[in-house]
């Protein structure tokens, strides 16, 4: 948060900054992008401010220890932006070698196999497709939490529900997540809501949207796992059954489906974080 020397800075007021000055204002704080009152002064070219500062020895501050630097905005912006473009990536891979095990094995069951060799080469395919599931989902759920992790780090702590860690790595936990979903989404916009009302902003981000996509996930989540149950009982009775031929055909539209909504949201909600710090940083 910018303090009233930062907010004078800003405004070139060079009497208010004389007279926060006389009164022993602290010339070490830090606003939101990791800014002295010299730092911004010298960034807006204001010459007499920051004269006026190093007179009062700001020039004469311990630089702060490295590892606590606080990064620009613009980088802080280029870090999410890199990890929503990872959490892109391997949901497509993910998506990519989903649909090419459906399409193999509709492939497979359509070219009507020997009865006795079905379950025997459905069980390789099988094999070979969770062999290269588990290490894609593992890099997905990876680069997830770490962009949670870092559109979380932009929420004031004083109006945040929860922390940048928590806010990922309860994510991550089977079922668990459904519900927190809600909180780690869903609340990320109430609390960037509630922190712009608290600066005097009038902009409000819709938290009505991202509310009903995680309803819309996890009626999705639902429907594949009721979907996986039903074709998982009628192939060990008929693996060639046209109900599972035209399961697989379904987890191939679904996937596609999932896979472009899921990324269409997440690329707003990139979006809106972005504006947000926008905002912070002019506060």
């Amino acid at each position: 948060m910018n303090t009233p020397l930062h907010i004078a800075i800003q405004n070139g007021n060079i009497e208010i900054v004389k007279a926060l000055l006389a009164d022993g204002c602290d010339l070490g704080a830090r606003n939101a992008d990791g800014l002295t009152p010299l730092d911004l002064a010298t960034k807006l070219n204001h010459d007499e401010i920051v004269r006026l500062l190093l007179e009062r020895g700001a020039g004469r501050l311990p630089p702060p220890p490295m590892g606590n630097v606080p990064l620009e905005p613009h980088q802080r912006k280029k870090r999410i932006s890199f990890w929503l473009m990872l959490v892109f990536i391997t949901c497509g891979v993910l998506s990519l070698i989903g649909i090419a095990y459906e399409l193999i094995t509709i492939g497979f069951l359509t070219s009507n196999p020997h009865p006795q060799e079905i379950h025997k080469i459905k069980a390789v395919i099988d094999v070979f497709y969770f062999f290269l599931l588990f290490p894609c989902l593992a890099a997905s759920l990876f680069c997830y939490f770490f962009f949670l992790f870092r559109i979380w780090e932009e929420v004031p702590r004083e109006f945040a529900r929860t922390t940048p860690g928590m806010a990922a790595g309860l994510s991550l936990i089977p079922f668990f997540s459904w519900y927190w979903m809600f909180v780690a989404l869903g609340g990320l916009y109430q609390d960037m809501n509630k922190t712009m009302e608290s600066w005097g902003q009038e902009k409000r981000f819709n938290a009505t949207l991202i509310i009903t996509a995680c309803v819309v996930w996890l009626v999705g989540d639902l429907i594949s796992i009721m979907q996986g149950m039903v074709m998982g009982i009628v192939s060990v009775m008929d693996a060639t059954s046209p109900i599972v031929i035209f399961s697989h055909f379904f987890t191939i539209v679904w996937s596609l489906l999932w896979c472009v909504f899921t990324l269409v949201i997440y690329w707003i909600i990139r979006k809106n974080v972005l504006k947000f710090m926008d905002i912070k940083s002019g506060v």
